[in-house]
């Protein structure tokens, strides 16, 4: 199980999504209306450990490109702060909210991270909200996340994040309060403690997450069950992997595939992600993030939703 932000959850490769292109605003032929909807760029790169990028970005629903330079995996995620903070308090908080599960998140951590999983040497592009306001950009794994197969948890005190080795860096946004996201083909709004899902259909999706709160973050891992399972063997599935109980769940129960993450995001934001659903399969959308008051993830309040393709 990796690490993304405050979760442990096993992630697959993920599509970038990319923007549209700015060729006729660069040669000057965009008409007022095309220039007001062209999607603004936000250029990151990482090694280790460190980020370089403008001290100030544009915001609004941007195009994030992260280019990976080290030899580790990395990520870019913007936590927005609300209140100015020291950087060791920042990373103090950080820690205590990422590391063992269930801890509370300090109120003025609001993330707006999108779902990067960058290899070494490779380049991955999301599009996301970034109101304006002041922030860290920041990469939680650790180099044991940069390891393939599957690893048995190590003994002896945590490896740190990479931001506690000086991967962060502090960013001015500079654009709208608020952000209206884009239409999309199909749309995952997230709530206490539910999803409402529409137009998912066979085929490759591009999704538009929005958490509409209206209190707590939220996430959404996409998970596909093989052909053949039902909607309630895939909903004793979902029950039986996140119960609180310890232990492996009941010999039988059908795995699910990851195919899909959203980020994670504060009340208010918004990403796209692609997923390619196949007709006649079972899809399931859970939130593994707990509340700002600690506690068991949302999965464990029900917090997950089924749908079948046509």
């Amino acid at each position: 199980m990796k690490k993304l932000f405050f979760v442990m959850l096993g992630i697959l490769c993920l599509l970038a999504v990319g923007c549209a292109g700015d060729d006729a605003a660069e040669e000057g032929e965009a008409s007022e209306e095309e220039a007001a909807t062209e999607t603004e760029k936000v250029s990151v790169t990482g090694t280790e450990y460190s980020f370089d990028l403008p001290a100030t970005v544009p915001g609004g629903f941007v195009s994030v490109e992260f280019k990976n330079e080290g030899q580790l995996v990395h990520e870019a995620a913007f936590v927005k702060v609300d209140q100015d903070v020291p950087q060791e308090q920042f990373v103090a908080d950080l820690k205590a909210a990422s590391g063992e599960e269930g801890s509370p998140i300090a109120a003025y951590l609001k993330p707006y991270a999108a779902g990067f999983v960058t290899k070494a040497g490779a380049t991955e592009t999301l599009s996301q909200s970034l109101p304006a306001g002041n922030y860290y950009v920041v990469c939680t794994y650790t180099d044991l996340d940069s390891v393939e197969g599957e690893q048995e948890e190590p003994t002896g005190p945590p490896l740190p994040q990479h931001f506690e080795l000086g991967m962060l860096r502090k960013v001015t946004v500079d654009g709208p309060a608020t952000v209206e996201p884009p239409e999309a083909d199909a749309v995952v709004a997230a709530t206490e403690y539910t999803f409402d899902i529409s137009g998912l259909q066979a085929g490759q999706n591009e999704i538009l997450f929005r958490n509409d709160g209206p209190n707590e973050i939220h996430m959404a891992a996409v998970l596909e069950f093989p052909e053949g399972v039902d909607e309630a063997a895939a909903g004793k599935a979902i029950e039986a992997f996140t119960a609180e109980s310890e232990g492996p769940p009941p010999e039988g129960t059908p795995e699910p595939a990851d195919v899909g993450f959203a980020g994670v995001f504060d009340v208010g934001g918004s990403t796209l992600f692609n997923v390619d659903a196949k007709a006649g399969r079972v899809y399931a959308f859970v939130c593994f993030i707990q509340d700002r008051a600690g506690g068991p993830p949302h999965a464990a309040k029900g917090m997950s939703k089924l749908v079948k393709v046509a």
